[in-house]
């Protein structure tokens, strides 16, 4: 092998380590995007949950509909982002 091939594999690997560093970077700032996502979704069903606790929205019959229907949205898009 000559030296030019010796340095072109070099100079490959190098950006290949930045490429590859980058894009881990890159996963872990997502990552803590969906972990705190996660999180605040959690705190808006609690809170949801402690404005009805004597149940008054849930049992009313035109906003116990609507209010059913954002629990199961929040309750779903939870499950889709714990997976």
């Amino acid at each position: 092998m000559t030296i030019y091939s010796l340095l072109g594999i070099f100079f490959l690997l190098i950006i290949l380590i930045y490429i590859i560093q980058n894009i881990y970077r890159k996963l872990l700032l997502h990552e803590k995007f969906f972990l705190s996502l996660n999180l605040k979704i959690a705190n808006v069903i609690n809170k949801m949950k402690a404005l009805d606790s004597r149940q008054m929205f849930e049992k009313d019959d035109e906003v116990g509909v609507i209010w059913g229907e954002l629990v199961n949205i929040l309750k779903e898009l939870e499950e889709y982002l714990s997976r």
